[in-house]
């Protein structure tokens, strides 16, 4: 089995054979199939073929862990500097499209894996944050969410609350302000985690170079609006320029 065998039952619409085929392959062997397309040159082919695996594997049992499999090996891809923005952006579309089917553990997994990215400072450029808000917006419609920090299960709010608190505790690298600030405007945020993102993004606002303000200004207060938080991210703006005036001013 190879992964041109599998596009070309896919791209012919034999559904039927092609489901057969897939799930007579073991999970390892997926692996390196799997490896193999994403470090092909031919981009088409691999996000052809990463469709025709979770087509064929949709109505079994263990789709889940085939889920999170290839999430894994694509957030590596995902972390290039060096990938196509357009082959990116397919491989973010295909996996958001999944994210929905997967299990609470596996959802769970994942969004731990994504934030020890966030504290060891892996945020790069940012794209795979994308795959973080959809994790979070479909973990929050759970219920019954159990992960480390917790005894009893918790509601899928309350273990995205957990995960937003994570985020904003943690030192958050200079290059990787704005990708994470842009982030938040993808979560349906409560008014309690409204209140710690935006503090958050405040304390910000004194790491960044002078020319990143205006348009992360611009993206903090979209964000406050967004949540209802306008009056505060006014004053915290203000009270940073402010700061800026009497520091130039007295040097």
């Amino acid at each position: 089995m190879s992964v041109d065998e599998i596009v070309k039952l896919y791209e012919a619409q034999k559904h039927d054979k092609l489901t057969a085929k897939l799930k007579a392959v073991p999970l390892n062997s997926l692996v390196k199939l799997v490896k193999d397309a994403l470090n092909s040159d031919e981009h088409d082919k691999c996000t052809n073929f990463l469709r025709a695996l979770f087509q064929g594997w949709e109505n079994a049992p263990d789709l889940s862990e085939v889920i999170v499999t290839v999430y894994k090996l694509c957030l590596k891809v995902l972390q290039q500097a060096s990938a196509e923005d357009s082959f990116l952006i397919d491989l973010i579309s295909i996996l958001n499209h999944e994210a929905v089917r997967l299990a609470t553990a596996d959802l769970v997994e994942l969004c731990s894996i994504l934030l020890n990215m966030i504290h060891n400072a892996e945020v790069g450029e940012g794209k795979w944050l994308k795959l973080f808000t959809k994790l979070l917006e479909v973990v929050d419609l759970h219920t019954g969410v159990r992960y480390d920090k917790s005894e009893d299960p918790v509601t899928g709010a309350q273990y995205k609350h957990h995960v937003i608190c994570e985020i904003c505790s943690c030192t958050w690298p200079t290059d990787s302000v704005v990708h994470l600030a842009n982030a938040f405007k993808d979560i349906k945020l409560e008014a309690e985690d409204a209140d710690i993102v935006v503090t958050k993004l405040l304390d910000q606002l004194g790491s960044l170079e002078s020319q990143l303000l205006p348009p992360y200004v611009y993206q903090l207060l979209g964000l406050a609006t967004k949540c209802g938080q306008v009056e505060t991210a006014l004053r915290g703006i203000l009270k940073h320029f402010m700061t800026l005036d009497e520091k130039f001013s007295d040097s």
